[in-house]
C-alpha cells in the first residue's frame, strides 16, 4: 500500500507515473480525501512486516471505496494506521 499526500495536481501526476511504471501492476485507488495537513509527513518508503489482520481498518476502507466516506473518517483511520506503523518501528 502507498499513501500519496500533497497538492492535488502533484499527487495525480505522481499517480500517473506509478501507473506508467512497469514495476507496478494492479494499482488501485482506495480512497481520495482532502486534508488540512499531512498524516505521514515523517515517513518514507519502506516495508512493514505484520499480521494482515492488523491492517483490517485499511481493508474496511477499501470495501467502502464506492461509498462517500467523510474526510474526517478517512483521516482518523489513516492516523490510527500511522500510529500502528510507528509502534511497530
Amino acid at each position: 500500500m502507498q499513501v500519496l499526500e500533497g497538492p492535488e495536481q502533484k499527487v495525480l501526476r505522481q499517480y500517473v507515473k506509478i501507473l506508467d511504471d512497469r514495476r507496478h501492476d494492479d494499482a488501485r485507488i482506495l480512497h481520495i480525501s482532502p486534508a488540512n495537513s499531512r498524516i505521514f509527513e515523517k515517513w518514507s518508503m519502506g516495508g512493514i512486516a505484520g499480521n494482515p489482520l492488523q491492517f483490517q481498518h485499511v481493508s474496511d476502507l477499501f470495501a467502502r471505496r464506492l461509498e462517500v466516506v467523510q474526510p474526517t473518517t478517512f483521516t482518523k483511520t489513516m492516523r490510527e494506521f500511522a500510529q500502528m506503523l510507528n509502534a511497530g518501528k
